[in-house]
This record gives C-alpha cells, sequence and structure tokens, in this order.
C-alpha cells in the first residue's frame, strides 16, 4: 500500500507556499519538508520559515479500503528578536479559516481536504500546538501538529 506522502507533501507545501509566502500579505518567508536549508536563519526583522514532516503513520484496514491516521508538525522558527507577532501571524494563518459544516478553508489547514489521486480521500484537522523550544537569546520556535486522515479505496 502507498501511504500517500508525496502526493500529500506536494499538497501541503502548495497550499502553504500560496497562503504563508505569495503576496502583499506574506507571513513566512519559506517553507521546507523535513529540513531547514544552509539559508534558513531567520536575522531581526525577517518573517520566519516553516518546516514540516510527519510525526506518525498509523494505518488502519476497513473491508473496502486502506488507510492511515497521519500526524504532521509545522515548526515555526524565527528571531527572539522580532517578538511573538510574526510567528503568531504564521500561526495563525496554518489555523485557518474552516467552519464547521461549511465549505473548504480559503487558507490555512485545519478542515481542508486535500485533492489526490482517484480513489483516494483526505482530511486535515488541527491537534496540538505549543512551544517547540524556549531560552535560546536569537531564536523562537513553536509548533502545529495536523492529522491527515488518508483513505484509499
Amino acid at each position: 500500500m502507498s501511504f500517500g506522502l508525496q502526493q500529500i507533501v506536494e499538497k501541503i507545501r502548495t497550499t502553504l507556499v500560496v497562503d504563508l509566502t505569495a503576496g502583499v500579505g506574506a507571513v513566512a518567508r519559506s517553507i521546507h519538508y523535513m529540513q531547514a536549508t544552509a539559508n534558513t536563519k531567520v536575522e531581526v526583522g525577517e518573517l520566519p520559515f516553516v518546516i514540516f514532516f510527519p510525526v506518525s503513520l498509523a494505518r488502519f484496514d476497513t473491508f473496502t479500503s486502506d488507510g492511515m491516521d497521519q500526524v504532521w508538525q509545522f515548526n515555526i522558527i524565527d528571531h527572539a528578536d522580532n517578538g511573538i507577532l510574526p510567528t503568531d501571524a504564521v500561526m495563525g494563518k496554518l489555523y485557518g479559516n474552516g467552519v464547521p459544516g461549511t465549505s473548504a478553508p480559503t487558507y490555512g489547514l485545519h478542515r481542508r481536504k486535500l485533492s489526490l489521486s482517484t480513489n483516494t480521500m483526505s482530511e486535515m484537522e488541527y491537534l496540538d500546538g505549543g512551544v517547540l523550544f524556549q531560552g535560546d537569546p536569537t531564536a523562537v520556535g513553536m509548533f502545529m501538529q495536523f492529522g491527515v486522515k488518508y483513505e484509499k479505496g
């Protein structure tokens, strides 16, 4: 069984590039899968960057389909001297504007349905968030976790 990871990575990255880094309303400098590159050190006055990766891939089966409950973590890294507002803006955009019982959010990941290949379904929901690290005089780190239910019929 394919776990759909490549499709999900591409959909998440595409969504985040549009929602977080594009245009006048950009709140993040860059989006990275699994690891940051050498040029991701944040300086005073620069926008934060985001690193995302899977932390849990739990398989489940039904009579008619295979599936996986996935947990994806999004780390937001910023310079400590920038204050909390840039990080808070990224977290707000990551969460998004999804409303129960309505259509998909116009931005963000909570309640987002990822359009994947035929016979697959994938929905995201916010699970958890908090402080990634503290005590570093030059950096601030927060995290958010989103669940992805991937099902292939």
